[in-house]
C-alpha cells in the first residue's frame, strides 16, 4: 500500500516494461523480492532479540562449584609450597 501511494499505481505487481512488442512483467519478481526482504528483516529482529534474552540468562547463572579433585590438587600444591 505504501508503494502504491508513491508510484500512483495499484502496486508493484502491475509493473512491466516493453521493448519492441515484447512485454516484460517484472512486477511479480519485484513483489517477491520485497516480500523476501520484509520476512528476512522480521526474522532477523526476532533472532536478535532472542540472542539478547539468552545472554541475559547466561549472565545471571551462578558459576559451577569447583570439582572435588581440583580442590584436592590445590591442597596438595599448597602443602608442597610450605
Amino acid at each position: 500500500p505504501i508503494i502504491s501511494l508513491v508510484m500512483g499505481k495499484g502496486g508493484v505487481q502491475d509493473l512491466s516494461f516493453t521493448i519492441g512488442q515484447t512485454v516484460f512483467p517484472i512486477g511479480g519478481f519485484l513483489q517477491a523480492v520485497i516480500d523476501f526482504i520484509l520476512v528476512a528483516f522480521v526474522l532477523f529482529m526476532i533472532v536478535r532479540t532472542m540472542n539478547k534474552i539468552m545472554k541475559k540468562k547466561e549472565a545471571v547463572k551462578p558459576p559451577a562449584p569447583t570439582p572435588e579433585d581440583i580442590l584436592l590438587l590445590r591442597e596438595i600444591r599448597d602443602s608442597l609450597k610450605k
